[in-house]
């Protein structure tokens, strides 16, 4: 590579962090993007976006949008779409400025919230002076959402069961927005209420109309001791549980 020089990147979807440490604002290297979500609707069809540029360089920052889904697992699924309107594409901005981004949308009202993920990712520089040794770009990603007019928060627990040592549950979203739980919480108690199992699961977006799989592993000796099954987590400071009753062969032979 000419001149010893190299560019790393890396994907930094800082709405992880952002669910255990709540903010205002995006953090990435050298900039900030602001608010961290999104909401438009048809009575709010666009808003403002803001990147702030923390860093002593200047940055040159491209901006793109895709259509956001998930699997099963919780993973991204991405694809191209027409959806979403923003301005610009491309921004420089200089060390301890700022720039908006107007982004909006020219979809008719929806039933069904839809989401997107808007990105803002970094160039390499073009000044050779600032190009020098190894680079880490950042990507940033935001969660736009597009929500009808009524909200309906729903999400419940499903397919809660053990079998042959493994614990498995859904948390399906059956409402019209997406939901969020902060953390999920497992118990699994003896017949004289010892606790034989406990475990805390990060929670992370549910679509609307989505399901997330979860799978656990029991260690067959706790496994064995396990009698009642409680599933909880909340939404909107409102609790959503479920328990299961273990049936004698659960854990296999």
């Amino acid at each position: 590579m000419a001149s010893g020089q190299c560019y790393l990147s890396r994907l930094g979807i800082l709405l992880l962090l952002m669910v255990i440490h709540p903010s205002t604002f995006g953090w990435a290297g050298g900039f900030q993007v602001y608010p961290i979500r999104v909401y438009l609707n048809a009575s709010e069809s666009s808003t403002l976006m803001t990147v702030k540029n923390d860093s002593a360089e200047r940055l040159r920052l491209q901006v793109s949008v895709m259509a956001w889904d998930q699997n099963k697992q919780g993973e991204m699924i991405l694809n191209p779409t027409d959806d979403i309107i923003f301005y610009p594409t491309l921004l420089t901005v200089n060390p301890g400025d700022q720039r908006n981004l107007r982004v909006g949308s020219h979809t008719k009202e929806v039933s069904r919230e839809k989401s997107y993920r808007i990105f803002v990712e970094e160039l390499p520089p073009t000044d050779k002076l600032q190009s020098s040794g190894v680079r880490f770009l950042t990507k940033v990603s935001i969660p736009i959402f597009l929500q009808p007019r009524k909200l309906e928060t729903k999400g419940v627990i499903d397919q809660l069961s053990l079998h042959k040592g493994e614990l498995s549950f859904d948390i399906k979203n059956d409402g019209n927005v997406h939901i969020q739980p902060r953390e999920i919480r497992v118990k699994g108690t003896s017949p004289d209420g010892g606790v034989q199992l406990e475990r805390k699961i990060p929670g992370w977006y549910v679509l609307s109309g989505g399901l997330r799989e979860y799978r656990i592993e029991v260690p067959k000796p706790d496994c064995l001791k396990i009698k009642d099954l409680k599933v909880e987590f909340e939404i909107n400071e409102k609790p959503v549980n479920e328990s299961y009753s273990v049936a004698p062969d659960a854990c296999g032979r």
